[in-house]
């Protein structure tokens, strides 16, 4: 399992991805799902900097666990039940607003978590990892 406090700032995304990113490379976890993670947790954590408060330090809490069929991702911001994170129905004009469709579309479930202090946006995806390369011997 990794934790990290980044601080809340956009350049938080780019850092957590590259991190996670290695780590999943580490875990042997097949490249396709690596890029959906990648995607995803970025997507949460722009959503954090961009529409919630920071958690008490001025940062964001972000964390990963890869169980070797699954992969559970989140980010822990300062929001609120007032401000609950839901999906935008974003026109083709839109610049912005396809985040949360973008995690619902990538992963098998995601959702929210409420405290008083604290809001926690997760997403889960399946994550086996990948096949190993088999050799021939050639007789």
């Amino acid at each position: 399992m990794t934790k990290l406090a980044v601080p809340h700032e956009a350049a938080s995304a780019a850092a957590v991805r590259h991190r996670l990113a290695a780590d999943l490379a580490a875990a042997g976890v097949d490249a396709a799902v690596r890029a959906d993670a990648e995607l995803v947790l970025t997507e949460l954590v722009t959503n954090a900097v961009r529409h919630a408060p920071p958690l008490d330090d001025n940062r964001i809490a972000v964390g990963w666990r890869h169980t070797g069929s699954a992969l559970l991702l989140w980010v822990s911001d300062g929001g609120s039940e007032r401000a609950r994170p839901r999906r935008h129905h974003a026109a083709p004009t839109e610049t912005s607003g396809r985040g949360l469709a973008i995690v619902e579309a990538l992963t098998d479930d995601w959702g929210v978590r409420s405290e008083p202090d604290r809001r926690t946006v997760w997403a889960e995806l399946r994550a086996a990892a990948a096949p190993a390369e088999r050799c021939h011997a050639s007789g």
